[in-house]
């Protein structure tokens, strides 16, 4: 299988885990192959010296190219944001697109979804992942071109 990563930086770093812990992080930078989309993935330092960065790398890059492949989204971008305990947490931010349903209207419909590095490492594949944060989002955007 080729690789679907190509890495672009590294640099040490802490990550919070809750209000009182912390743990030593490496943050790996990459890319896509082929899509080219950058992302980043924080691997434990201990497992970094290691060398265990493969598995996060695999896993985020190819959920990244396996749903551009297949026509879910036309694009992604890494995101961080706070989550509801003011944490930062890492996220894919795809873009959908949906065709003007009418030549009277300029361009296709996009808008974004977002999700978390937690459902991508864990590997959810197919219809479940689809479903849960693709599908909602792209029957909005169909039903609001149709306006």
């Amino acid at each position: 299988m080729a690789k679907t990563w190509l890495v672009q930086g590294t640099r040490a770093d802490v990550q919070v885990l809750s209000p009182t812990e912390v743990q030593d992080v490496q943050r790996i930078s990459a890319v896509t192959v082929p899509h080219n989309v950058w992302f980043e993935v924080l691997v434990p330092r201990k497992g970094w010296l290691q060398g265990d960065i493969d598995r996060q790398l695999l896993a985020i890059s190819g959920m990244i190219e396996t749903i551009i492949d297949h026509g879910t989204a036309t694009d992604a971008t890494y995101v961080e944001d706070l989550d509801v305990n003011g944490l930062v947490q890492s996220y894919i931010e795809f873009v959908i697109e949906v065709p003007a349903p009418s030549p009277s209207q300029v361009g296709s419909m996009t808008t974004t979804v977002r999700v978390p590095y937690g459902v991508m490492l864990a590997g959810e594949v197919g219809g479940n992942l689809v479903g849960r944060y693709f599908d909602a989002a792209r029957a909005a955007l169909t039903a609001t071109a149709a306006q």
